[in-house]
């Protein structure tokens, strides 16, 4: 779901200058290995699904593409449509370029592409009227000045495949004390997709809820949830990176507290940019 934010983000951004459409393509869902899903339809955005065709099909979906573009920087143009590849390494200024038609294939994950349409992307990017009852309770007994939510992020970034690689139980640890010298700990709440490894491992000097996914709450449901806390604690992920983004965009700028690993990505990635702002504190992640 954060990836697919941030591709949303960045693209929505381009059309609020141009006043173009904004069309999007979830074909690739139907065939994801890790069994994600096309998860916007929860948002209230201004898009529609449309599904690329014919040649556009093709040409996008061409074998390696996407790869050869990110080494050599060609963004190739096929009559009025430019195909553009993220070459994650920051922001690609060649977003502004004129073209009758844009199709973006990537990540997108820099702030700078969608910075002057945040007043815009957070109202969209705010599901709460699709929520159910029980989660917005419990989203407003989250608000509160002593509440801080971690997200602990482990599942395919456990894997040694995986391009980020999992933050340690001392980075938890390290973050909450950092936090607990800048202001009071009432509450704890830890969301996870390793319920069992957050039992066993983590010791946050006092004690915490754990929040697993359950029958009644989807990953929409908690990246709201975490977003209503006003200190978090998060992992190296794009999900996580949304709930703190979204949380300071709820309050004031400077009244939400953001402690982030120093580490992204595993070495191994490349030189990709680290995402967070410099304002969040970071925390070595081993």
């Amino acid at each position: 779901m954060g990836n697919q934010l941030f591709q949303y983000a960045a693209a929505r951004a381009i059309t609020l200058r141009t006043g173009a459409e904004l069309s999007l393509d979830a074909r690739s869902f139907a065939r994801d290995p890790l069994r994600r899903r096309y998860a916007l339809d929860r948002f209230p955005i201004l898009a529609i699904r449309r599904d690329l065709v014919g040649w556009h099909r093709a040409f996008a979906e061409f074998p390696a593409l996407w790869r050869v573009t990110r080494v050599t920087g060609w963004a190739p143009r096929v009559g009025g449509t430019r195909f553009l590849y993220d070459r994650m390494r920051g922001l690609d200024p060649r977003v502004q370029a004129d073209a009758e038609h844009l199709i973006l294939t990537g990540y997108w994950q820099d702030e700078r592409y969608f910075l002057d349409a945040l007043s815009t992307i957070a109202v969209e990017l705010e599901p709460a009227a699709r929520l159910s009852a029980k989660v917005r309770t419990l989203g407003d007994s989250l608000d509160t000045p002593g509440t801080l939510a971690i997200h602990v992020r482990r599942a395919d970034f456990a894997n040694a495949s995986s391009p980020h690689g999992t933050c340690s139980a001392a980075y938890h640890a390290d973050a909450v004390r950092f936090l607990r010298e800048q202001s009071k700990l009432e509450r704890i709440v830890v969301f996870t997709d390793d319920a069992a490894w957050v039992r066993s491992s983590l010791d946050l000097g006092q004690s915490f809820e754990t929040f697993a996914r359950a029958a009644d709450r989807d990953d929409v449901d908690d990246l709201w949830l975490m977003s209503r806390c006003r200190m978090l604690v998060i992992s190296n992920s794009s999900y996580s990176w949304w709930a703190a983004r979204l949380a300071e965009l709820r309050r004031a700028p400077g009244t939400t507290l953001v402690v982030c690993p120093s580490r992204w990505y595993r070495p191994s990635a490349g030189p990709i940019p680290h995402p967070a702002p410099e304002r969040w504190h970071r925390v070595t992640a081993e």
